[in-house]
């Protein structure tokens, strides 16, 4: 009777909008700070190792809850402003409330963790991470879905657990070039009247574009992901990209007609200059298609 009881107990231990008081004790792969409760693991996005914060439950499951922070009552020295406005909003990046130092640290944990908890290895022999001399302009595939906003085209990620899309025009740690294909792309688009894909409706042609740069051999890669395999004013467009960005190495076009969240669907059409761009890292190339 006792053992049921105990059992009840833990069952209803935490429940949505309660508020608690919680160390963080780890980094989750994901980021995410975790704390625990009465031995039940709580999940806190935005929590740094050490915090004491204040948080509120959101989801309750049988072997773990999630939570947000709603107050930073010991805050991390590591903790620290992120740069970009849109940080919290759009979801590209879990990190950049943690200072880069406090980032590396953390993947170190994370990493001895997993061992920890899935081998019987001791004393794990790991070299310090070697971490970048400057943090930013790292990413070197941007991949954006396509929106509108107060009547114009805007490219963006969604929001964690939503479906608004939040424009991340000029992303800190996109390569600058990536960025510079997806905005003038953007205003190639909007210029020959290509209409954004209506994913309720089923309606409109646009829906992803993608950049992707080399940083070895400086190729360029361009893919417009569209609902339809209509493409209007497809050699203008073509023309005008080519125009307005000279360093452009390829430009396809995929067809995903499908009502999916999958990004691509099950054709390309190569539209011109190269199929594939090469990167090389060290001592192997890599010939990367638009898929």
């Amino acid at each position: 009777m006792n053992r049921l009881k105990t059992k009840q107990q833990d069952q209803v231990l935490l429940k949505p909008g309660q508020e608690i008081l919680l160390t963080i004790k780890r980094m989750g792969i994901n980021g995410e700070g975790i704390g625990y409760y009465k031995k039940k693991a709580v999940f806190v996005p935005g929590a740094i190792v050490g915090e004491v914060v204040e948080v509120k439950i959101i989801k309750v499951e049988r072997g773990y809850a999630e939570g947000s922070v709603k107050k930073i009552k010991t805050a991390s020295p590591m903790r620290q402003t992120p740069s970009c406005p849109v940080y919290e909003q759009c979801g590209g990046c879990q990190l950049q409330h943690l200072t880069y130092e406090g980032q590396l640290k953390a993947k170190e944990e994370i990493f001895r963790g997993a061992f920890d908890r899935y081998t019987t290895i001791k004393d794990l022999p790991i070299r310090p991470i070697l971490g970048m001399d400057e943090p930013w302009a790292y990413r070197n595939k941007a991949q954006l879905q396509v929106g509108m906003h107060d009547g114009k085209m805007v490219t963006g990620l969604y929001s964690p657990s939503s479906h608004r899309l939040v424009d991340v025009s000029g992303c800190p740690v996109q390569h600058p070039q990536t960025n510079q294909i997806i905005d003038i792309t953007r205003q190639v688009l909007e210029k020959f009247g290509i209409s954004v894909y209506d994913e309720k409706k089923r309606t409109g042609v646009i829906r992803t574009i993608i950049a992707r740069i080399g940083f070895e051999s400086g190729e360029q890669q361009l893919i417009l992901v569209t609902a339809t395999k209509d493409l209007a004013h497809r050699a203008e467009i073509v023309s005008e990209l080519r125009s307005r960005l000279p360093d452009l190495s390829s430009i396809s076009q995929n067809v995903n007609p499908k009502k999916t969240s999958l990004i691509f669907g099950d054709q390309t059409i190569h539209l011109w200059g190269s199929a594939h761009i090469t990167e090389k890292l060290e001592q192997t190339s890599y010939s990367l298609s638009p898929r």
